[in-house]
C-alpha cells in the first residue's frame, strides 16, 4: 500500500512538472507585474460581483439558465456603454 501511494505522489510530481514546463511562458509574472499586468483574480471576481451580483442576486430572484444569459448580454452591453451599437441594426417593429 505504501508503495502505491509513493508511485501516485510521484506520478503527480511529474503531471505537475509537465504542465510547469509546457506553460512555462505564461508564468512570467516578473514580467507580467513589470508590464502593469494586474496578477491575480481580485479584479476579475469584482467585476463578477458588479455584473452579476447586482442585477441577478436580489432579493426573491429566481432565474432561468436563458433568461439569466440574455439579462446579463443586456447588462454587459449597458455598461460598456454599447447599448445604442446593440440596438442600432435591429429595426423597431411596427
Amino acid at each position: 500500500m505504501e508503495k502505491m501511494l509513493k508511485i501516485a505522489t510521484l506520478l503527480r510530481r511529474a503531471g505537475l512538472h509537465k504542465y510547469m514546463k509546457e506553460n512555462e511562458e505564461q508564468m512570467r509574472y516578473d514580467v507580467f507585474r513589470g508590464l502593469g499586468y494586474d496578477i491575480g483574480s481580485g479584479a476579475v471576481e469584482g467585476s463578477c460581483k458588479h455584473v452579476v451580483g447586482k442585477r441577478l442576486k436580489q432579493s426573491g430572484m429566481i432565474w432561468s439558465r436563458a433568461g439569466s444569459s440574455a439579462t446579463l448580454a443586456l447588462r454587459i452591453a449597458w455598461l460598456n456603454r454599447a447599448w445604442d451599437e446593440l440596438w442600432s441594426p435591429k429595426p423597431l417593429a411596427a
